[in-house]
This record gives C-alpha cells, sequence and structure tokens, in this order.
C-alpha cells in the first residue's frame, strides 16, 4: 500500500499518465493524505464551511439541488470532502465526477470506484497481453467482457463513459483523507466504509476499508456460519481484486493464510457482508470511549445505506440511500457566529435533499 502524503483541496490533475502506470495507480491507491493546508472552519457567518457529502452514485441533479440547499460558495471558502461511490448505479457519474472535479472537491475512493477502475484496468491487460501475442485484441476483450457478471458489464460501461482525466482523477484518490483535529470533534478522518479496530491507521487495508460492514471474531471461525462468511469474505476479496479473474485454489488457500495473519492481532477479520458478525461501527465505538482523549479517532464514512445515517461519538455514517430514492446528505461543520476557535465546538448540521430512485 503507498504511504502517507499531502493534498490540497483537490487531487493534483497533472499529466495525465501512460496505460501502465494508469494501471498500476488502479491497483495500488495512495493509502492516507492530509488535507492541506490544514483545515478548521471559521467562525463568520457562512463563511469557510467543511461540507462532507455522503455516497452520490451517479445521481448529478439531486448533488446540484444538494449545492443548492447548502449554499456552497466557494468564494466564501466552504470546502467539499466526498465520501466515496460519485459513481456507479446512477444516470450520470461522469457528470458527477466533471462536477466535482469542477468544485476542486476532495474525495476518497469508494467500493464502486474501485470496481469501476479494477474491471477497465482488467479488460486493457486481456486487449493488450493478446497484442503481445499476435492476437486480435478486439476479440480477446470480448471474451472477457462475456466472462463478466452482469454488475461487472455495467461498472466497465461505467468506465467507458468517463474521460481519460476523468478516469485519472478518480485512479487518484486516496483511500483516506486526515482532516486533522476539529474543534470538539478531536482527531477526524473520512474512508468510505470504515476501519477496522485493533489495527493502526497505516496498516489498515485498502480492500478493508472500503468495504467493511461487519467483523467475524477469528476464535470462532470453526462455527459454521463464521466459517461460510470468511470463505464468502476471501472470494469476494480476490474477485474484486480481479474481476473476471477465476481465483485458483492455491490463491484462495495462500489468501485465507495472509487474511489470517494480517489480523490476527486485532482478532477480528472484516467482512463486505453482515452474515452473523458485528458491526465493526459498534466496536469502534467502544474501543475508541475505551482510550485517553488525546489518542480517539473519529470516522466519517458512507458505504452503509442500509443503515442509513448513523451519528454515534466516534463514527458518523452519511451514506442515506439516495440511489435507492432515499436522502442525499451532507454534514455540514462551521464554527458558531463570534466562536473562539481554540476552545469552541463547531456546529454540525445535517442536510439532505430527496432522490429519485433510478
Amino acid at each position: 500500500m503507498s504511504g502517507s502524503s499531502q493534498i490540497s483541496s483537490s487531487v493534483n490533475r497533472g499529466i495525465l499518465t501512460s496505460l501502465p502506470d494508469q494501471i498500476h495507480l488502479i491497483r495500488n491507491p495512495t493509502h492516507h493524505v492530509h488535507l492541506f493546508p490544514a483545515y478548521t472552519p471559521t467562525a463568520q457567518a457562512e463563511q469557510g464551511r467543511l461540507i462532507i457529502i455522503g455516497d452520490v452514485h451517479g445521481m448529478l441533479n439531486e448533488l446540484q439541488s444538494l449545492l443548492r440547499k447548502t449554499q456552497y460558495s466557494s468564494a466564501n471558502g466552504d470546502r467539499i470532502i466526498f465520501t466515496g461511490d460519485l459513481v456507479n448505479k446512477g444516470p450520470d457519474s461522469a457528470g458527477v465526477v466533471q462536477t466535482a472535479m469542477d468544485l476542486n472537491a476532495s474525495s476518497v475512493r469508494g467500493n464502486h470506484e474501485d470496481k469501476v477502475l479494477r474491471v477497465w484496468a482488467e479488460a486493457q491487460e486481456a486487449r493488450i497481453h493478446a497484442e503481445a501475442q499476435g492476437k486480435d485484441g478486439r476479440k480477446a476483450l470480448k471474451k472477457f467482457e462475456a466472462g463478466l457478471s452482469k454488475k461487472k458489464r455495467a461498472a466497465l460501461d461505467v468506465a467507458r463513459s468517463l474521460s481519460s482525466e476523468q478516469q485519472h482523477w478518480i485512479a487518484s484518490l486516496p483511500v483516506t483523507i486526515d482532516l486533522g483535529h476539529l474543534p470538539g470533534m478531536g482527531h477526524c478522518i473520512v474512508v468510505h466504509g470504515g476501519l477496522v479496530p485493533g489495527v493502526s491507521l497505516e496498516n489498515q487495508e485498502p480492500w478493508a476499508m472500503y468495504n467493511i460492514r461487519a467483523l467475524i471474531d477469528i476464535n470462532h471461525l470453526g462455527a459454521k456460519s463464521e466459517k461460510d462468511a470468511y470463505k464468502a469474505t476471501i472470494t469476494e476479496r480476490l474477485t474484486d481484486m480481479r474481476p473476471g479473474i477465476e481465483p485458483t485454489k492455491t490463491q484462495l488457500s495462500n489468501a485465507k493464510q495472509e487474511l489470517l495473519a494480517s489480523y490476527k492481532e486485532a482478532g477480528f477479520i472484516p467482512t463486505g457482508e453482515f452474515h452473523d458478525g458485528t458491526w465493526w461501527v459498534e466496536t469502534w465505538n467502544e474501543r475508541e470511549k475505551a482510550k485517553p482523549k488525546e489518542s480517539r479517532l473519529t470516522v466519517i464514512y458512507g458505504h452503509d445505506s442500509k443503515r442509513s445515517i448513523q451519528q454515534k461519538d466516534f463514527s458518523i455514517g452519511l451514506d442515506s440511500r439516495c440511489v435507492e430514492g432515499g436522502m442525499l446528505t451532507a454534514l455540514v461543520l462551521q464554527l458558531k457566529e463570534g466562536s473562539d476557535v481554540r476552545s469552541s465546538e463547531l456546529g454540525r448540521s445535517l442536510v439532505g435533499v430527496s432522490c429519485h430512485d433510478e
């Protein structure tokens, strides 16, 4: 995984990379970045707010409505961060990505950005490999597509709807954005899915940070339900990493051992579905509450549409099922007028707009 770095309010677009470099970036995302310069909302009314928006999923009209409702103003110093999943499922992924780019917004990579990017990368490699052997690249590409599931083909269609610059922008998104210390909230971080309790931030793995919903106890893997969840998680992880490529028995076996070794100290294995595991948020909040105040970390995340908006002491969930006809929600953070930035808490408000089921 890539190391920590810093970003401005947007990912540096820079010069588009070569295809091999782009594929490498897709498979090796930037792990952790700091919002730079360090940001604290100002105390002036209607100025300098931090607006964190949940999963948009291609719902451009709703995003535009939400921006109007929050009265977003770059001239007043407002800054936008998305919790990932700007793309896929909804009608206009390219429009949402372009809007985020035009707003100079920041975002983390979500599981749907990852799916869209990875299936595109595999498609490119299928074509390139065939052509390197003197074969017809278009036929190889068609064969690769024929082996994809309906959802993976849809993700590939989304990838193709994006311009090269838009693809590069989402490939450059980090897995986490560190917001630093926010008044009254402490140390805060934005991630799409969540974090595994008991694992240091630098050792969190991207797949889990995109997909986590539940935790299964390593000590209970002998039970049938946990064992089934464990097997399903292994397969899901490998097919997510290399969509369209069926993992071999050896790969599955190696992945099991690697997963056990990675999470042995934490005592939990993260899963992308609930199964019979424990909701990661419950364990996270219990563990953070027990820590010294200066060591606590608040996670702001999306992804969990089934549970919708969640506000806990050390976690805030912002996916409110927009693409399913729910709401698109923003967390707006701003110091109250006349407050002292050194001692006051941020004013928090949730702003939402209704969505049409696509």
